[in-house]
């Protein structure tokens, strides 16, 4: 197969021996709040991409951490998720709602603690 040029249009998955796919996603604060998007995306778009991605949790670099948020944004961003996987549950479309499930448990286990600074002697 040659390499794809500019202007020419997609390959199809079939074309590419590509049965099915799953994306992974890191979820952090400033993705959050668009998870749904992304996740109706992949629903709408694709037929060999897995609908729900893995959603894997970002914490280096710590500020990213989804744990930093204040409470109100927390409570927000949970309000969201929910009614996504509600509407996701209704279409019955189940399969990955752990990958949610796992956000909404993360999100719900408190404040988050940075690292303590670590300190250092010179020998």
């Amino acid at each position: 197969m040659g390499a794809v040029q500019i202007g020419q249009p997609a390959l199809q998955h079939e074309e590419l021996n590509l049965g099915s796919a799953t994306l992974s996603v890191t979820v952090q604060i400033y993705d959050i709040f668009h998870l749904h998007e992304l996740i109706d995306y992949c629903h709408e778009r694709f037929s060999f991409v897995r609908a729900i991605p893995n959603l894997v949790h970002l914490s280096i670099p710590d500020y990213f951490n989804v744990q930093h948020l204040p409470n109100d944004l927390k409570q927000m961003a949970t309000e969201r998720l929910i009614a996504l996987r509600d509407r996701l549950v209704q279409a019955w479309r189940t399969a990955g709602l752990n990958q949610i499930d796992s956000v909404l448990t993360y999100l719900g286990m408190g404040e988050h603690a940075p690292s303590a600074p670590r300190s250092t002697t010179q020998v």
